[in-house]
């Protein structure tokens, strides 16, 4: 059987079985699901599985293992942690917290008659309205 060459600018990743076990230890140490999964996502690539196959494993994207494959390769496990610390200013600050707080202990009713309240006005919106007939 002839062997395929890979598509171009994709490279082989191997890792041995113990340096795939390693990458994930790490990546479920740094508290972060989407790290954990990067990690993951390298570990089957490295292992032999396609991208695809691996991104199916995961219940993700093809181009979320192929960017972490990218990212791995390029700059080793640390390329894999998750970069959101850098995106600037957190979007919620302490006053809205505070806000979002003082509201939410506002409302003394019981989940449950929210929720039922909520259902009966739902369906209200969605009945037609009544058309007289004859």
């Amino acid at each position: 059987m002839k062997k395929r060459a890979l598509p171009q600018g994709r490279q082989q990743l191997r890792l041995r079985c113990p340096d795939r076990r390693r990458l994930i230890r790490w990546g479920e140490r740094t508290g972060c699901p989407l790290t954990l999964r990067r990690c993951l996502a390298v570990a089957k690539v490295a292992s032999g599985q396609s991208r695809a196959q691996a991104a199916r494993q995961l219940l993700c994207a093809t181009s979320t293992v192929v960017s972490a494959v990218q990212r791995f390769q390029k700059s080793g496990r640390e390329g894999l942690l998750d970069r959101r610390a850098q995106n600037g200013q957190r979007k919620v600050d302490e006053r809205f917290r505070q806000t979002l707080c003082r509201v939410l202990e506002g409302s003394n009713r019981p989940a449950n008659d929210v929720s039922a309240s909520l259902k009966a006005s739902l369906g209200r919106a969605r009945r037609a309205p009544r058309v007289p007939m004859g």
